[in-house]
């Protein structure tokens, strides 16, 4: 079990510098009025171990499906980084995800730093989370955060559109769709 020890983000949607967040405690509440870094808070953790899975009409989130920047907007240069720690035990697992231009082309990286020191980037990094993680985006959104989306169509929205939030949080809508197929 992997529990997020720390977030350093810098250039990431709302945040236009660097800002540190630790989570030492066994449960974190986010609160505050709108616009103050929650959602981006979340989103930040969400792109730097899973990248560009986050966004597009697979994840069902109507903001992420066309065009969803992680860079701040407000920013003259696209330079974002985000840093998650995870902690296992004793053992330290260190995400590093950078997005930045370079001779007009955006150049994404990702490196994992893996207990004892090896580091490893790129493609190898990829495969490496997922070996150690054993997740992916999709699991990771039907079992470990409900979306604001999900949770606001379960509340207030009609019986149909309500049971297709549930089929997403459950991770059914695939074999939903599937089944409806055949």
């Amino acid at each position: 079990m992997f529990q997020i020890t720390k977030l350093v983000v810098h250039g990431f949607r709302g945040f236009a510098g660097e800002e540190e967040f630790v989570f030492d405690t066994a449960a974190t509440i986010l609160f505050g009025a709108n616009h103050v870094g929650k959602s981006s808070t979340f989103n930040a953790v969400e792109w730097c171990l899973f990248g560009d899975d986050v966004a597009g009409a697979s994840t069902n989130i109507r903001e992420r499906v066309g065009g969803w920047k992680v860079n701040n907007t407000n920013l003259d240069s696209i330079d974002v980084s985000a840093r998650v720690e995870l902690a296992s035990g004793d053992d330290v697992f260190v995400v590093r995800r950078t997005l930045h231009q370079a001779k007009g082309h955006n150049v994404k990286q990702v490196e994992i730093s893996l207990p004892g020191g090896t580091r490893l980037e790129g493609d190898e990094a990829e495969e490496k989370m997922v070996q150690v993680f054993g997740t992916s985006f999709r699991h990771f959104m039907t079992t470990t955060y409900l979306h604001q989306e999900n949770v606001r169509a379960i509340l207030t929205e009609e019986p149909r559109v309500r049971n297709d939030a549930i089929d997403r949080l459950l991770g059914l809508s695939p074999y939903k769709d599937l089944l409806g197929a055949i």
